[in-house]
């Protein structure tokens, strides 16, 4: 059974923003596993202005981004509704998938804003 958890150790979150080649201090992580094996994650951070931004969607399986990676992508931007996040951006190439999610094209990136996101059914 796949799982989609956010990563709890300080090691994990290291390893996977060292595979991702992500610097940044601060970020968070959520992470599909399947009997112990990564199908992939998603890097991100949040601000104290209830701002976030997706950094980094890795996916084992290029071919699950329509699944997979929409349910990494759900699972992150309901954590981060839940911490007071209201305004998302992602520089991301997938626009299919962002558009899926509801994600706003604007300036060569793209925002969606979370304020009841999570109410409407969707």
């Amino acid at each position: 059974m796949i799982e989609i958890k956010k990563v709890d150790t300080i090691e994990r979150l290291n390893f996977l923003k060292e595979k991702a080649g992500i610097e940044e201090k601060f970020v968070l992580a959520f992470e599909a596993v399947d009997k112990g094996e990564s199908l992939g994650y998603c890097i991100y951070k949040q601000s104290y202005d209830n701002k976030g931004k997706i950094l980094k969607l890795f996916l084992e399986d290029k071919s699950l981004a329509d699944t997979l990676g929409y349910g990494i992508i759900k699972s992150v931007l309901n954590s981060m509704d839940l911490d007071g996040v209201r305004i998302v951006s992602w520089e991301e190439e997938d626009t299919y998938l962002c558009k899926r999610l509801r994600f706003m094209e604007e300036e060569g990136k793209f925002i969606l804003n979370l304020e009841g996101y999570f109410s409407c059914g969707c």
